[in-house]
């Protein structure tokens, strides 16, 4: 069970909102953010996580506490405890697998150690793996909350107390002098993507539920793909036709399988005629990539009619 959230941090997990980026960014103020020292550092794919440190021990959760990790991961917590922070320590990171980087290592994890063999099928998991813990942000520094000061400040506090290791490290910086540059080595170093942070700027933590945006943006590229549209679901305002696409990839074996459903369209997608289809059909789609056979942030582009499902 838990020993920390209680004592030192009274309203976690209860209400507490994770932070998110920004959702754009032009280049006019990606330059000026540049030329102001803005902090550029790796995206990691895994799963964002909570380090909370008390008086009792080190406590790893899932995003917004909704699940403990400890128990499932001991290497990784008695690497955190040899790290001896001050108690009333809360950082925020993503868990990942280096050698795969994709949050299905990750959850292959915690599925061993929430299943019918326990923990030590976790902790077996774990020593499989080798799973690391990239920080990115600390709120709540020896008791005292910190999220307001400057991001450039509570980074320099994480890389005076954390060196690069084996188990936990602050995320990489790097150096971009534009987006075209970023998007290069985004696609030279098959990284997820990357992050822009305003070194300025505080950190805006909400305790009542609601997400709150922050002065840092993710820089992601997306696929565009044919995808074959299957079937859909009208919305429930029936002047915008249709709300949701079922879709399918073809899989390795050139076999169509179910990626989930897309219900964001560009303006120039007809969802009035979408509604009396014939499907399937063929469809264009941006996203960011497929998760646990999902795709992930997909907006449907346009209809395909030069491809004909059967020959495609």
């Amino acid at each position: 069970m838990p020993t920390v959230s209680t004592k030192e941090f009274p309203k976690y997990p209860k209400g507490f909102a994770s932070p998110k980026p920004e959702q754009t960014i032009t280049e006019g103020e990606l330059k000026q953010l540049l030329g102001q020292g803005g902090i550029v550092t790796k995206k990691y794919n895994g799963n964002r996580c909570h380090v909370l440190v008390g008086e009792a021990g080190v406590e790893v959760y899932s995003i917004a506490g909704r699940l403990c990790w400890t128990p499932y991961i001991p290497q990784t917590a008695a690497f955190l405890t040899g790290l001896n922070l001050p108690a009333g320590t809360f950082l925020d990171g993503e868990f990942y697998v280096p050698s795969k980087e994709n949050v299905e290592a990750v959850q292959e994890m915690i599925n061993a150690g929430v299943g019918s063999e326990g923990h030590a099928a976790g902790a077996a998991a774990e020593a499989r793996l080798n799973p690391r813990i990239a920080v990115f942000d600390v709120l709540f520094w020896a008791g005292e909350a910190i999220y307001s000061k400057p991001f450039a400040e509570r980074r320099k506090l994480l890389e005076e107390h954390i060196s690069a290791s084996a188990a936990v490290h602050v995320t990489a910086t790097v150096s971009i002098r534009d987006m075209e540059h970023a998007f290069e080595i985004i696609n030279q170093t098959g990284w997820e993507g990357m992050v822009i942070n305003d070194p300025t700027a505080p950190l805006n933590v909400n305790f009542g539920g609601n997400v709150k945006r922050n002065r840092s943006w993710k820089v992601k590229i997306r696929f565009q793909e044919d995808l074959l549209a299957t079937g859909c679901a009208v919305s429930k305002d029936t002047n915008l036709g249709v709300g949701t696409l079922f879709v399918s990839r073809r899989n390795a074996e050139g076999i169509w399988e179910p990626v989930g459903k897309v219900g964001s369209f560009e303006i120039t997608f007809d969802r009035i005629k979408a509604v009396n289809a014939t499907y399937p059909y063929m469809i264009e789609v941006s996203h960011y990539g497929v998760i646990a056979g999902n795709l992930q942030f997909a907006k449907v582009v346009r209809r395909r009619d030069d491809l004909v499902p059967g020959t495609f």
